[in-house]
């Protein structure tokens, strides 16, 4: 069995080591936290405690960016295997259930380790700031280390149960969702209403979360022990899920073969008619992604129904927690991230379908211009995300407080940041996904942020905040420009290679 786990893990490091994106992704974290430090070290007369904030900034950055990586990097370390179908080959090979799970999910938990401890020496320069002690910084990567362990085990659970990576990625969603947005519901309903019944479970449960607990070590007189609730918990389910992961594997691999691309819930002519996939439409691009990338009409309904499912929970949330008329703009602030989030990840992979379907080159025969058929297909994928843009317009425009937003974040000062925050991951992942097998999204929140970071370090440091206004009207045009050049350019190598 170790010589497997070994074997796997080897494999596994040696591959990342080789890769020169692994580096640059390692690199790239190196920078950001060099951004915020130079953006902390700008306002240093204007901060009380420098350390603290530049090491809140980095923590809360990294916990971000590790949710969005285990989607699409933990929840398909064995789905990936079924979809080449290569798990039996390892199974008739003779290596064991256990050192496939073991070998799988621990060279990828060591590869995002990494990630975060090359942030540590520099986060270490906090500490000479002032404003925070050692013992935060241990408890803080302590806690980080915990829900790396919950978000391999979890992962490991979703991709062994799973058919696929596209159903393993959805229950890690899920998974994610709940884990953070619970917790949260939790923290504000002790905050609005301390003697509330059940209050003691709430408390629990609250601490079960590394971004609840995250907020209690980053204060001022912290003091408790570096074993808390939330690193038992998180670990100890981490390890539960590999070993429910183990229990199940027997089952779960008797068909290891599956296909990667799905109808999903598309249904068939027999049973819906309505809601099927009809006769291609003039352009078979946009009609095949709207259907097989997007979900077609059924998902369209799921996702308006969503809508204004997180209008009604923003609503009881705001209500619960004392808050007048703020539901708007929580309901603002959830939607735009899960448009955002949900663009990123469908069109990634309009283009990832295509590269590992090895029908790329196919489509590129085509008597069509690439640009047409790439474009076309990044349609019928965004075409997914319409009814989620329409309702949540219609929400906002019809509440007072809702214009009242949307006015002020039409000025030219604002849109720097909506472009950055939850219109460049989009551009981002689509560059990405062709370059990487998997983590285009987090890969384009990550580099969206850096973005955000370097350019305003750069006009803190110059003094340069009066040119906003232009550099956002600059952007606006300047990035489809480049994404359309860089995306045709690698599609046409890509093409050509095979």
């Amino acid at each position: 069995m170790f010589h497997g786990v070994l074997a796997l893990v080897d494999r596994s490091l040696r591959i990342d080591a080789r890769s020169l994106a692994s580096h640059q992704v390692r690199f790239g974290l190196i920078i950001l936290g060099y951004a915020t430090l130079c953006l902390v070290h700008r306002r240093l007369n204007f901060i009380g405690a420098p350390g603290l904030v530049f090491f809140h900034t980095i923590s809360y950055l990294n916990l971000v960016f590790l949710s969005l990586l285990g989607i699409g990097f933990f929840s398909t370390s064995i789905s990936e295997e079924r979809e080449e179908d290569t798990l039996g080959l390892m199974l008739m090979a003779g290596v064991s259930p256990l050192a496939i799970l073991a070998g799988k999910s621990a060279g990828r938990l060591m590869q995002a380790m990494f990630l975060v401890a090359v942030q540590f020496p520099l986060t270490l320069v906090a500490v000479t700031l002032g404003g925070i002690t050692t013992s935060q910084l241990a408890s803080a990567y302590l806690g980080m280390t915990s829900y790396l362990i919950l978000l391999a085990g979890f992962g490991l659970l979703c991709s062994t149960v799973a058919r696929n990576n596209r159903v393993a990625t959805m229950w890690m969603t899920i998974g994610q969702i709940c884990y953070v947005f619970v917790p949260m519901i939790a923290a504000g309903l002790l905050s609005s209403q301390p003697q509330i019944s059940g209050g003691r479970l709430l408390d629990y449960v609250v601490r079960l979360s590394i971004f609840q607990q995250m907020g209690t070590i980053l204060t001022s007189g912290f003091g408790e022990s570096l074993i808390s609730l939330q690193v038992i918990s998180n670990a100890t389910a981490g390890i539960a899920c590999s070993l429910l992961s183990w229990a199940v594997f027997g089952y779960c691999s008797q068909s290891p073969s599956a296909e990667s691309s799905t109808r999903g819930l598309l249904p068939s002519q027999r049973t819906l008619a309505l809601l099927a996939p009809c006769r291609a439409w003039s352009n078979p691009f946009l009609w095949k992604d709207f259907y097989f990338v997007s979900g077609g009409i059924v998902w369209l309904v799921i996702r308006t129904i969503l809508c204004l499912a997180i209008y009604v929970l923003a609503l009881i949330y705001v209500k619960a927690i004392g808050l007048a008329n703020a539901e708007v703009s929580a309901f603002q602030v959830f939607l735009s991230l899960g448009i955002s989030i949900e663009a990123a990840r469908m069109m990634s992979r309009s283009m990832n379908d295509e590269i590992r379907g090895q029908t790329l080159s196919a489509l590129l025969m085509l008597p069509r211009h690439p640009a047409y058929v790439i474009y076309s297909k990044l349609a019928g994928a965004l075409f997914g995300i319409l009814p989620m843009m329409i309702v949540s317009l219609l929400i906002i425009m019809t509440t007072s407080q809702g214009a009242e937003n949307f006015f002020v974040l039409a000025r030219l000062d604002a849109i720097f940041l909506l472009l950055t925050m939850f219109v460049f991951p989009s551009y981002f992942a689509i560059i990405l996904a062709v370059y990487f097998r998997w983590g285009a999204v987090p890969l384009g929140f990550a580099m969206s942020i850096a973005f955000h970071a370097f350019v305003h370090t750069v006009l803190a440091l110059t003094a340069f905040y009066a040119v906003m206004p232009a550099l956002s009207l600059f952007l606006f045009f300047a990035a489809p420009l480049s994404v359309h050049f860089s995306l045709l350019s690698r599609i046409r190598k890509l093409g050509e290679s095979g």
